[in-house]
């Protein structure tokens, strides 16, 4: 959902479209952000164990595939 907010926020700005998709895939990298947010919900008992789970194997998967993606953007 980050990668498509910050690409459209690019767009809006007078970005052209790739420049955008970079932009928004830069701001996706970090999931450290998205495991504070798990980690409070996981806290008030927001998310299960489960659910904590998926959250951070899909912020590590995100930040993985952010290098990758910023190749194949590149080119």
């Amino acid at each position: 959902m980050t990668t498509f907010a910050g690409a459209s926020g690019g767009c809006f700005a007078g970005l052209p479209a790739k420049e955008s998709l970079r932009l928004g895939t830069r701001m996706n990298c970090c999931g450290v952000t998205e495991l504070l947010v798990a980690s409070v919900g996981l806290q008030y008992h927001l998310l299960n164990a489960l659910g904590f789970t998926i959250l951070g194997l899909m912020a590590l998967a995100t930040t993985t595939l952010t290098g990758p993606l910023m190749r194949l953007l590149a080119g």
